[in-house]
């Protein structure tokens, strides 16, 4: 089954979808995400310092929603990662950001998709 997920940038804001993984509210979402995330990252060459920040706080924001939704059964979430809609030139320094949407009706199965959103954007 498809979930909808919360709205995100459209492309008239700068910002394009650079990946997109729905987790369970389980300990698997710490495997999943220690093999997906490096993985994924890996495309844009980024230093292996700001990989592992980058980890590191998806770890931090996936317990923070395993948390939030403890006790709503079998609802999953979504992280979304982001970077500029212009192809940053390589050798760039990287910064990040991110914004939790956990709030609202997360109990109804219709209801978008918690989701925790990543923004990778080259500093400069």
């Amino acid at each position: 089954m498809t979930h909808p997920r919360r709205s995100a940038p459209s492309l008239s804001t700068g910002w394009k979808l650079f990946g997109e993984l729905e987790l369970p509210p389980d300990q698997s979402a710490d495997q999943k995400l220690n093999q997906w995330l490096p993985e994924t990252l890996n495309t844009l060459n980024l230093p292996a310092s700001l990989v592992n920040k980058i980890l590191t706080a998806a770890q931090q924001a996936v317990e923070r929603a395993r948390q939030t939704l403890a006790g709503v059964p079998a609802r999953s979430f979504c992280l979304l990662f982001f970077t500029p809609e212009s192809n940053p030139v390589g050798g760039q320094t990287w910064g990040f950001f991110s914004i939790e949407k956990m709030a609202g009706e997360i109990v109804r199965q219709t209801a978008p998709l918690p989701t925790i959103e990543f923004y990778l954007y080259p500093e400069g």
